[in-house]
């Protein structure tokens, strides 16, 4: 990252292939360090523009090998589930 370059505390508004490199930047980060597991929260939910974007993506599912889906409650639960971006792909498949 350059000096000058502004870290953005969330991907509201961010292209998509900016939100990738930021995650394989994280990720190679992990194995320099010798990391067995990399924990990553991706937030703000399933409506917003760019976290739909993220989790329907073939390369961030490629990228990824398990997943905690988590809502505030039932009603949340069963909405995400059912408008899961990656339609046909739910979250705990």
């Amino acid at each position: 990252m350059a000096r000058n370059e502004r870290i953005q505390p969330a991907t509201r508004l961010i292209p998509q292939g900016r939100v990738r490199a930021g995650i394989e930047r994280l990720l190679a980060a992990s194995v320099e360090r010798d990391c067995d597991i990399a924990v990553m929260e991706v937030a703000n939910g399933l409506y917003q523009r760019e976290t739909a974007a993220l989790v329907a993506d073939p390369w961030f599912r490629d990228r990824i090998s398990g997943l905690v889906f988590a809502c505030g409650d039932a009603v949340a639960g069963s909405a995400g589930w059912w408008n899961w971006p990656a339609k046909g792909s739910g979250p705990m498949r």
